[in-house]
């Protein structure tokens, strides 16, 4: 019984923290809308790295392939219109993506560092249109 006590309490140091989706509030301060197509990532206890590849849907559709390195890992999108809001950090070379744990209001961020590519992966048949402005979340 000992042994299994401690088992467990091994196991439960090492649980990884439940990926997080897109968050859901308009935000006027991250005008670029990114889809991720791909997103693996590994590690724990709040230090995740990872790749993938993804289509920068505004203002212009083009597609590019990052890596990160964040507190949590973050889901692809799963749903042809869902996206990721974004703001430029360093023109064509890093995106800011906004992430919202499942269950939360909470909002987070993830620098991407990306390497553009000349076409989207994805096929649109509608991209989406620039962001509206909102009130921006502190």
């Amino acid at each position: 019984m000992k042994s299994t006590v401690l088992f467990l309490a091994m196991f439960a140091q090492f649980y990884p923290t439940p990926p997080s989706d897109p968050a859901t509030v308009p935000n006027a301060n991250y005008p670029v809308h990114v889809h991720i197509i791909i997103a693996k990532a590994s590690g724990g206890q709040g230090d995740y790295h990872g790749f993938g590849r993804g289509d920068i849907l505004n203002p212009t559709l083009q597609g590019f392939d990052y890596t990160f390195s964040c507190g949590q890992p973050f889901n692809n999108n799963r749903l042809p219109n869902e996206f990721y809001q974004a703001r430029w950090k360093k023109n064509n070379e890093k995106l800011e993506i906004l992430l919202q744990p499942i269950g939360s209001n909470h909002i987070n961020r993830c620098e991407l560092n990306v390497a553009l590519k000349a076409r989207p992966y994805g096929h649109y048949t509608n991209p989406l249109p620039p962001a509206q402005p909102t009130t921006p979340i502190p």
